[in-house]
């Protein structure tokens, strides 16, 4: 649709309401006897003046609606602004009167004008007015009170999502109490049974419990600082170099001061770990993860390599993610995906702008 066709549409829309409510309120308010002070010649021209009376009546105070609605909007101010469109409609018709009966004596339309005569046109002028600010009024309150409604079921959407959110965080908070202790005493004892001449066996089950005392220690923040994170993240990778060897690449290069920035704990760790997983890694097949930074973000890229089975997925962990970074920097968390290689942007959330803590989720019961 050209921007000229949407004009004359939306120009006829407008227009609409004057062709049917111009000739009713004509009829309505019709007065024979007033035809009485007219000059002859003009009799019959008096359907069209009358008519015209109104029209410009009503565009005088749409425009003055209009400008009042730009000035005070919203619902907040629905008072004063009809308080405001009256005094203007009121001033504008006594103004309207004034020059169009002062026409109608200069033309002989009515060779003589009495105080009577310009008393009825102002109040059926200021009748006339009142009836389509009513009408103007009434539509776009009906047109905010719908936008109102609308914005009012997103918040409760939204808001009612961040409770579900804050109860599933609750619920696994005190759900693994116990597990991830249990574990972590379980590896330590593993440890001590293992042959101390074993030496990759040891290093792998401290790397696996330094994971596992990072997950216990942080499960329960909203926000890490990258250090920290990157920290994690070198100790994950590590593990699954124990398995992968080297056909797991795994390169880090930031300019942001690791220090100076906080991002939703084990960000990083989940996306190395869907790379890992949807990704074929095999001898001369490497999958390859680039961890860069922006000002604003975490970067992590990965080479795409299909695999030949695909595992199953709910992809709840990325939608996880993506609620998190809402919740805990207020800004989103970016996808990029081509033929060949994936892209997720994390949002940092910088030291100047660190926010209060929120609350020890697993404090707290459901």
């Amino acid at each position: 649709m050209t921007p000229k066709l949407k004009y004359i549409i939306s120009y006829v829309r407008e227009r609409i309401p004057q062709w049917f409510f111009i000739p009713l309120l004509y009829l309505l308010f019709r007065d024979e006897k007033s035809l009485q002070n007219w000059n002859p010649d003009f009799v019959d021209w008096e359907p069209w003046i009358a008519m015209g009376y109104i029209y410009i009546l009503w565009e005088g105070n749409r425009y003055v609606g209009s400008f009042w609605n730009k000035r005070l909007p919203g619902f907040e101010f629905t008072i004063r602004r009809l308080v405001w469109q009256m005094l203007s409609c009121t001033l504008f018709i006594l103004l309207f009167c004034l020059l169009f009966l002062g026409g109608f004596r200069f033309f002989e339309v009515m060779p003589s004008i009495s105080f009577r005569v310009f008393k009825d046109n102002f109040l059926y002028g200021l009748l006339v007015s009142y009836l389509i600010i009513a009408v103007y009024e009434g539509v776009d309150f009906y047109q905010g009170w719908k936008v109102h409604l609308t914005k009012a079921e997103k918040l409760a959407r939204e808001k009612s999502e961040i409770q579900l959110a804050l109860v599933d965080a609750q619920l696994s908070a005190l759900r693994d109490q116990l597990n991830p202790h249990f574990l972590f005493n379980s590896l330590n004892t593993l440890s001590s049974l293992i042959d101390l001449k074993n030496k990759k066996a040891i290093t792998y089950l401290e790397q696996l419990a330094d994971v596992y005392r990072y997950l216990l220690e942080h499960r329960a923040r909203h926000l890490i600082s990258l250090k920290e994170e990157l920290t994690f993240a070198q100790a994950y990778i590590s593990l699954n170099k124990s398995r992968f060897r080297d056909d797991l690449a795994y390169k880090v290069m930031l300019n942001t001061k690791d220090d100076d920035v906080q991002l939703p704990p084990y960000a990083l760790q989940l996306m190395l770990e869907n790379a890992i997983k949807h990704n074929a890694i095999s001898p001369g097949n490497p999958l390859v993860i680039v961890v860069t930074d922006t000002p604003d973000h975490l970067v992590i890229t990965n080479n795409k390599r299909a695999k030949s089975v695909l595992e199953p997925s709910t992809g709840m962990g990325l939608k996880n993610l993506k609620r998190r970074c809402i919740m805990a920097t207020g800004k989103p968390l970016q996808v990029i995906e081509s033929e060949d290689s994936f892209t997720v942007k994390v949002p940092f959330v910088h030291r100047d702008a660190f926010p209060a803590p929120l609350p020890d989720v697993s404090t707290l019961t459901p």
